[in-house]
């Protein structure tokens, strides 16, 4: 379970689910988790209908944050 919340993250209906394919990451944003790939990751897919939605925090949240890239979603600390 991880970190796996069902009361937030649940299948629910076809019609609930993202318009889009989304990837997700949770869990502590710090140096070995290299943050860096994430976001050029998310620069190589912006035109590709691809999200990304990253719950967490720590140290390398902030790159997150301040790199403000339209198809990642920031829930920070849940």
């Amino acid at each position: 379970m991880n970190g796996y919340d069902p009361e937030l993250f649940f299948p629910g209906k076809l019609e609930d689910k993202f318009p889009q394919f989304t990837l997700v990451f949770h869990g502590t944003l710090g140096k070995v988790q290299n943050i860096e790939t994430l976001l050029k990751v998310a620069d190589a897919l912006k035109g590709d209908e691809v999200s990304f939605l990253v719950a967490g925090e720590g140290p390398k949240a902030s790159d997150i944050i301040q790199a403000k890239r339209p198809n990642i979603k920031f829930l920070g600390n849940i």
